[in-house]
């Protein structure tokens, strides 16, 4: 069988990359390296998995069955949050040695985050969802956005503790004679931390799929 589901490394700056492991039981959905030695990635069955040499081998420092962890991210060296399916918040204190579940505003599934400073986060995820932590990811809050349940908020970059983007997709399913999918996207912008939103781009695209761009940056 060929490898799947693998870590690989590369030591040159990503002109040659090796397998370092590699399983049938997990797909890797994100990581995260706090330094050259230690490192987290994250998991579709809810694993997550620590190295504290650089790749080599790799330990389980949470596991669940039930959901999903879908983005790992970190606001200092130690304190940071993994966020899943079904609105699954983790926290951690000490970069992963353990791991507490956080109350959670939403049973919605949970995509992408980034914290903006030393203490303030966002995640976005399905279904218009967009949470706000403003002390270290220990508690968040559902922040109010300009778009119906109908689209799932897929990316989101904030340049400063102020202004940032959130990007959101809806998909309403095939054309007809030729199978084509169809999605309208939108693009909203916040400059005063989330209080308020503006749209700036709403699109129905044909046989395409939106990603994130580095020109909302």
């Amino acid at each position: 069988y060929l490898p799947v589901n693998y870590v690989v490394k590369s030591s040159n700056t990503g002109t040659n990359w090796l397998i370092k492991n590699y399983n049938y039981h997990y797909k890797f959905y994100d990581l995260h390296y706090r330094d050259q030695q230690n490192g987290l990635a994250v998991t579709d069955t809810g694993v997550i998995f620590k190295t504290t040499n650089n790749g080599l081998s790799w330990t389980k420092s949470f596991n669940n069955k039930t959901y999903k962890i879908n983005n790992i991210n970190f606001i200092n060296g130690n304190s940071g949050n993994a966020f899943g399916n079904y609105g699954k918040i983790l926290r951690t204190t000490n970069y992963g040695n353990n791991w507490t579940v956080s109350t959670s505003p939403t049973i919605k599934n949970l995509l992408v985050s980034k914290f903006v400073n030393s203490t303030t986060g966002y995640v976005v995820g399905n279904n218009s969802t967009v949470l706000k932590s403003t002390d270290l990811g220990n508690i968040w809050t559902i922040v109010p956005i300009p778009l119906s349940d109908s689209f799932n908020c897929i990316d989101l970059n904030f340049i400063n503790d102020n202004t940032g983007w959130v990007l959101a997709q809806r998909y309403y399913g095939y054309g007809y004679p030729v199978n084509i999918y169809y999605y309208n996207t939108k693009l909203i912008r916040t400059t005063n931390s989330g209080n308020s939103w503006q749209f700036l781009y709403d699109s129905t695209a044909t046989n395409s799929s939106a990603y994130y761009y580095n020109w909302i940056k």
